[in-house]
Formats: structure tokens, C-alpha cells, sequence
């Protein structure tokens, strides 16, 4: 299964995200700003709706090859409601996509944080003191990580430790992600098998015929 959120889309995503939040995020020292927990409320919701669009079109197109199944197909010629079908065939097909598009997203929040503290616009807030030089609010790795990279020929070890947590929590969920896709391929192959080895252990009409013979002649 193929990321549908590579480096050519994190970037224009993180530019609109910097044009939407840097009015809200961004205050001068001295000044009052929004409650804390209205300016992370907005900041994530600006993040979640950023992905909807995507992430819609996607489950749309997977829904719809699940739809056109065979199996799906026998369920609604025997009966099956849509609120059948749903529950009990596409969402249950759909889950493991849907584990594999949360970890994507995961990661995806991860890149476009980073990009953002390098923009000085950190989690939560900018604090920006007279002269240009700006403090984080939350002071989380990001924020550590915008505030003092530009120190990182000076004073490396300043900047060296959010940046390597932060590396550290990129890579383990794109080693989870792997690992989900992985499964999810390999539960698909097997899955595959399995039906062709029904389809071959399914007697033909010929076997048929011979059983009837038998039971003909034992008569």
C-alpha cells in the first residue's frame, strides 16, 4: 500500500498551516493571548482539517473496491441491509487500512511540527520579545528544536537532544507503519490462497456424475 503523504505534500500543507495559525499562535511579550487550551484546540483542528480532504478521498476509493467484491455482491442479493454490509464486510476489511492511515497521519503531524518549529511557530504559542528572539509556551521538542538550531554550530548540544528524540519518535512510527503494512500484505496473500485452494477442493460435476454412478451400482 502506497503513501498518499510523501515530502512533495507535507511541505504545501505545512505553508498553509503556517498562514492559518500564525495570526492566532504568534503574540508579542506583555500582550494577553487566547486561553492555552483554545490555542491548541484551534492549532489541531487546523491539523485534522488539513488531512480530511485526503484522507476522505482515499477511504472513498477503498469503499468503493470493496463495494464491487463478490462476497459483497451475495450479501446484498441474499438480503444483506447497507447497515449490514457495512458492518459487517467493509468496515471490517477497512480497519487494518484504517490503523495503516492513522500511523501515515501520525508521522505526517510529526514532519509538519518539525517544519513549523523551524518556523518559529511552536506548539501552543510564540512568544516574541523585543529585538526578534522568540520563547516556546509549552516548550516541547519542536519548540526546543526551533528555538536553538540556529545554535547548533556554537553550542550543538543544545538543539541535539530534541532533535534526536524527536528522530528517535519519526523513525519508531514509520518502523510501526512497515510493520502494519506488512501484515496487512501478508493477511491479504494468505487470504488469497485460501480462497483459491476452496475453489479447487470444490467438486466439479463430473465427481458428481461418478458419485451417482456408485450410488446407482450399489443399488
Amino acid at each position: 500500500m502506497e503513501s498518499w503523504f510523501d515530502s512533495f505534500t507535507v511541505v504545501p500543507m505545512t505553508m498553509i498551516a503556517y498562514f492559518l495559525l500564525s495570526s492566532v499562535l504568534t503574540f508579542e511579550n506583555g500582550t494577553i493571548p487566547p486561553p492555552f487550551y483554545q490555542r491548541v484546540g484551534f492549532e489541531l483542528f487546523i491539523l485534522f482539517l488539513l488531512a480530511v480532504p485526503t484522507v476522505a478521498f482515499f477511504i472513498a476509493n477503498e469503499t468503493k473496491q470493496l463495494l464491487r467484491d463478490e462476497y459483497v455482491s451475495v450479501s446484498r442479493i441474499l438480503g444483506g441491509t447497507g447497515l449490514h454490509i457495512l458492518k459487517k464486510h467493509v468496515f471490517r476489511q477497512l480497519f487494518p487500512v484504517l490503523m495503516i492511515l492513522f500511523m501515515q497521519q501520525f508521522v505526517q503531524t510529526l514532519i509538519i511540527l518539525v517544519h513549523l518549529g523551524v518556523l518559529q511557530l511552536f506548539f501552543g504559542g510564540t512568544i516574541v520579545f523585543f529585538g526578534g528572539e522568540v520563547d516556546s509556551i509549552s516548550h516541547e521538542w519542536t519548540g526546543l528544536l526551533g528555538m536553538y538550531y540556529q545554535s547548533f554550530m556554537a553550542h550543538p548540544w543544545v538543539p541535539l537532544i530534541p532533535m534526536i528524540f524527536f528522530s528517535l519518535t519519526i523513525i519508531s512510527g514509520n518502523f510501526i507503519l512497515a510493520g502494519v503494512e506488512k501484515a496487512y500484505q501478508t493477511a491479504k496473500q494468505l487470504r488469497g490462497k485460501s480462497d483459491e485452494t476452496v475453489l479447487e477442493e470444490r467438486p466439479s460435476a463430473g465427481k458428481f456424475t461418478f458419485l451417482e454412478e456408485r450410488m446407482k451400482s450399489a443399488n
